[in-house]
């Protein structure tokens, strides 16, 4: 799905490259914030994924920005902010399974609505 542009500063573009070329050096930066068992090869406990990699389907590495707003992250802020230390740069398969808890629970709730169920939201949880 793409990206909602209103939910990002204007400055976004130019933030996401320097964090994803500069900051990461076009490498994944997940240490298994994720929750997914990352391969020591390379000895720093990073992902392995880097631009230009093929996903084990064969799909190019497609290295994204992620706000570390996920449920105990950093983040807080709304809209989404450029502040370095509330990102990682992530490929799409870290950056997915970071966000998976939010994405079942908002699946969970769009069924609900659906079906005309009234939804509260959860304590502590963000929508």
């Amino acid at each position: 799905m793409p990206m909602k542009r209103e939910n990002y500063p204007p400055d976004w573009p130019a933030f996401s490259l320097r964090i994803r070329s500069e900051r990461a050096g076009w490498r994944c930066e997940c240490r298994g914030i994720c929750g997914r068992v990352h391969d020591e090869l390379l000895g720093d406990g990073r992902c392995r994924a880097k631009r230009g990699d093929r996903t084990v389907g064969g799909h190019p590495v497609v290295l994204t920005v992620a706000h570390l707003n996920h449920d105990g992250g950093p983040c807080r802020c709304e809209p989404r902010c450029t502040f370095e230390e509330h990102c990682l740069a992530l490929c799409q398969a870290c950056h997915l399974n970071l966000d998976r808890p939010r994405h079942v629970r908002n699946q969970r709730t769009n069924r609900l609505l659906k079906d005309g169920q009234l939804v509260l939201p959860e304590k502590g949880q963000r929508p």
